[in-house]
């Protein structure tokens, strides 16, 4: 699969300088995909809103709170129901139809449960932020959204509905989350701190005391 690209990475160098690299080689793969960090994702999850005080002066770190949030889980069905990030839609990381994950945005953001401004709007931004275990899946994805959403913007007769989807990717993604000991809830939406470990060599970005395999595999 496509993380294995770096695999050589994550076997010559401890683990943290490894995740480091691997971040960064991510980044200059997908240039055009902005990346959020789990710390801001942290403070998105947490926070309905900001203050109309604050909207004017707001930082691009808080481009996320005053936006209807959806967060995706770009990996295979066996490793999300390992774990995922509370609240995470699963999109199977072979999608190249964009109309179809768009559809899937827009079906989201009209749920109940969605984080939301405190202003009430109902036509307040969306912000969708996709990860898979250390971000070249969902990198991808963003990608391909990205491309969607500018071909859209630039066709005058297409459906106008989420041009103003802002699209990230999670930086370092689900092993990175969970190395900072942050929430997962597992199929059941149970909280766990088991990480499917991708492979046995990615594995190494994250404590083995996490490693939790979909099957019998050891």
């Amino acid at each position: 699969m496509a993380e294995n690209k770096d695999a050589s990475t994550a076997e010559n160098c401890n683990p943290s300088a490894s995740f480091r690299m691997t971040v960064a080689g991510i980044k200059k793969k997908f240039p055009r995909v902005e990346n959020v960090s789990t710390s801001t994702l942290s403070e998105w999850m947490n926070s309905c809103g900001v203050d109309e005080e604050q909207k004017a002066g707001a930082s691009a770190r808080d481009v996320g709170k005053n936006r209807k949030l959806v967060l995706f889980d770009v990996r295979p069905l066996e490793e999300y129901n390992v774990s995922h990030l509370p609240s995470a839609i699963r999109l199977d990381p072979d999608v190249q139809d964009m109309e179809h994950v768009k559809s899937v945005i827009q079906e989201q953001v009209e749920k109940d449960g969605i984080s939301r401004s405190t202003s009430g709007e109902d036509n307040q931004p969306v912000t969708a932020v996709m990860y898979c275990s250390v971000g070249y899946r969902s990198s991808a994805m963003a990608g391909r959204v990205y491309k969607a959403l500018c071909d859209q913007r630039n066709n005058t007769s297409a459906d106008n509905s989420l041009t103003d989807l802002k699209v990230y990717n999670l930086e370092g993604s689900i092993f990175q989350w969970a190395n900072e000991n942050k929430p997962l809830v597992d199929s059941n939406d149970q909280p766990t701190q088991y990480v499917h470990p991708y492979s046995r060599l990615w594995g190494l970005l994250i404590d083995k005391n996490r490693w939790k395999w979909a099957d019998s595999k050891q």
